[in-house]
């Protein structure tokens, strides 16, 4: 299998492109290749992620006047396969981990009043994806 990024597209970008984002487009690429080859060996294939990235950019000023900025993480779960349920709370490609109430709540002024696992978010059948996490 051969695989090219022509210069300038999406994927290979030539300054100045704006790719401060280029993470998030990455996490999309392997779900397309996933697709692609389920349909040609679709036993043998992981069903996609359910949610890459989720990515929420806060920011804002403190009750003293100062200036924040935050970046929080949530993942979903990973695609299951032909013989078992896809893992939970996963960020694939990469590993960015979700981030923890305890942090978010130090760095920014957010309160969370709970963090668990969704239910029913791997969705249905004989092998069910990966669970994701809400707050």
């Amino acid at each position: 299998m051969t695989v090219e990024a022509p210069e300038g597209c999406l994927l290979n970008p030539k300054f100045p492109a704006a790719v401060v984002s280029r993470a998030q487009t990455g996490h999309y690429v392997p779900i397309l290749i996933l697709g692609a080859l389920h349909q040609v060996i679709p036993d043998r294939v992981a069903a996609a992620a359910g949610s890459p990235l989720w990515a929420l950019a806060q920011s804002g000023v403190r009750d003293d006047g100062r200036p924040y900025t935050t970046v929080l993480f949530f993942n979903g779960g990973m695609g299951a396969t032909a013989s078992k349920d896809g893992e939970h709370v996963l960020s694939w490609p990469s590993n960015i981990s979700s981030t923890p109430v305890e942090v978010a709540e130090r760095n920014s002024p957010l309160f969370f009043h709970y963090k668990r696992m969704r239910p029913g978010s791997g969705g249905r059948g004989r092998f069910r994806g990966g669970s994701a996490r809400t707050s």
